[in-house]
């Protein structure tokens, strides 16, 4: 098979739907009338979902949520601190600490007479790394559901604070601002808007959006221009935390931030696949 189907194959993550996204569509092609492709498919898919189950099965070491947390607590009380570290940053080097200290306990004596030799690592040291390494996974998305910096970058804090502003007094769609038009690649219709933003955060409106069945999002669209940013909604969204998705782009000087109740498949829904670039 050509390279560039075989690592699509391998991207694909088991029961998911990536395989409908447009970068994909060669190797969704080739599914289809290639018999090897499809073997390959299957295989891949079988692995991966064995390695996923296998992973889930991991048991979490005694007091590891503790730690994360008390090194979370350690960090955010200082005065001055390095930029912060994710919770699955810290689990993983809370777990491999947890590995170090109990590869030199175990291998206590033997070290003491080989001081001089540099480490090796046994087959039962590296399978606890990755046994930790995989509880460490569990805990740090059960640990980031309560834990989690309200933003996670300049974008989605200005959203966070345009959602803030929001108050009552939605208008008719049929009085909406001309300055600020609905993107033509968002797929849902708008019913409502209202105003939003400050001189520092930016100014412009918010639009009530309907899709007949991913049901409703919202729409920001501000006068702001941020650089880095592409020019359409991306496949997938910048941001899934908090139970939203959230997707920005910039186009003709304004600002487009699409934030949509539930994960990457509702975004989706809301958004042109013909006019979303390959990213």
């Amino acid at each position: 098979m050509d390279k560039r189907i075989i690592e699509g194959i391998e991207a694909c993550r088991p029961g998911s739907d990536d395989m409908l996204s447009t970068d994909l569509r060669d190797v969704a092609q080739s599914l289809e009338h290639d018999p090897e492709a499809q073997n390959a498919y299957r295989r891949v898919q079988k692995w991966d979902a064995a390695v996923v189950a296998a992973m889930e099965k991991v048991p979490v070491p005694a007091g590891l949520a503790e730690r994360i947390l008390d090194r979370l607590n350690a960090e955010s009380s200082k005065a001055i601190r390095p930029a912060p570290c994710s919770p699955l940053e810290n689990a993983i080097a809370s777990s491999l600490q947890a590995a170090d200290a109990e590869a030199i306990a175990g291998d206590g004596d033997k070290d003491k007479a080989v001081q001089t030799a540099p480490p090796r690592w046994s087959r039962r040291q590296l399978l606890a790394v990755a046994s930790s390494l995989a509880a460490a996974l569990a805990v740090a998305a059960y640990v980031g559901i309560f834990w989690q910096p309200r933003s996670t970058g300049p974008v989605e804090a200005r959203t966070e604070e345009w959602i803030q502003q929001l108050g009552k007094n939605w208008q008719s769609i049929l009085r909406a601002p001309r300055e600020f038009p609905v993107s033509s690649a968002v797929v849902a219709s708008p019913t409502a808007w209202q105003r939003i933003g400050n001189v520092a955060s930016g100014r412009g409106v918010a639009y009530k959006l309907k899709h007949a069945q991913a049901g409703a999002a919202m729409l920001f669209v501000v006068k702001l221009s941020t650089a880095g940013l592409p020019t359409a909604p991306p496949v997938s969204p910048q941001s899934t935390t908090g139970g939203k998705a959230i997707g920005y782009w910039q186009s003709g000087g304004l600002l487009y931030v699409l934030v949509v109740e539930g994960d990457e498949r509702s975004y989706r829904a809301f958004v042109n696949s013909v006019q979303v670039p390959l990213a």
